[in-house]
């Protein structure tokens, strides 16, 4: 079928002198030009077009058994261990026995210490070639099990669900991660959007800028149960508008 904006354009083409036969009926959808679309760009005021995002990019990539770290592991470390070791990760009331469960699943022994912090003396340190936190090339290339399970992690420790507005959301100070997690939902064929918050206070002092990633995805990216929702997405989380056409020059 086709919706009430795409009915009204084609009624007004027929007008002009197209072939009935054209028309999208029942499963038939019948494609238009970039000057189709150009002309018919907005209609109200409003974006009259778009089109279906990216499918998973399937990429023969590591199986999560054959990293160097469990992805959802390396997730949660990027997120909540610390910088200069990563075998000590932050938790809370809510989550530390249900992460150190998930550890355990995944190999990794830890003990609990004071102020719901896990030390895992098990973990190595991916990131200590660069002294500061990034995903490497061969996890944002990995198969998409790896993939996800290395994006869950990441919600999982500086990430939370927005159950208004359906979405999930990762934070964090370090604009390199964000964008690796940005890459990693992308690759995974999810639709979302970053922004930069800044001259951010706190009790009257200066706090760092932060990056923030809005995911908009129906398979759960948490593994921790205080952040899994239920989600089903609408149509325009599973689109993209289709904002401007611009002619260009057809000369070689």
């Amino acid at each position: 079928g086709i919706t009430k904006k795409q009915n009204k354009y084609w009624k007004k083409k027929f007008k002009e002198g197209w072939d009935p036969q054209d028309h999208p009926k029942n499963d038939r959808i019948l494609p238009i030009t970039t000057k189709n679309i150009m002309e018919t760009l907005h209609e109200d005021g409003r974006a009259n077009h778009t089109i279906p995002l990216t499918q998973t990019l399937d990429i023969d990539g590591l199986p999560p058994e054959e990293l160097p770290l469990h992805p959802w592991v390396f997730g949660l470390a990027l997120g909540d261990a610390d910088t200069r070791s990563c075998k000590v990760i932050a938790s809370n009331k809510e989550d530390i026995n249900e992460t150190r469960e998930l550890l355990h699943s995944f190999g990794v022994t830890s003990t609990e210490k004071p102020h719901y912090k896990i030390h895992c003396p098990g973990l190595i340190n991916i990131w200590k070639d660069r002294g500061s936190k990034y995903i490497p090339e061969h996890y944002l290339l990995a198969n998409t099990d790896s993939r996800l399970l290395l994006l869950q992690g990441l919600i999982d420790s500086d990430g939370c669900i927005d159950g208004q507005v359906d979405k999930y959301v990762f934070s964090n100070t370090n604009e390199n991660l964000v964008e690796g997690a940005r890459f990693l939902a992308h690759s995974l064929g999810l639709k979302n959007y970053v922004y930069k918050k800044t001259n951010r206070n706190r009790y009257g002092v200066p706090n760092k800028d932060v990056w923030v990633l809005h995911i908009y995805s129906d398979t759960p990216l948490a593994l921790l149960s205080r952040k899994q929702k239920s989600i089903e997405l609408g149509r325009r989380h599973k689109t993209r508008t289709i904002t401007s056409v611009e002619p260009i020059d057809h000369t070689p």
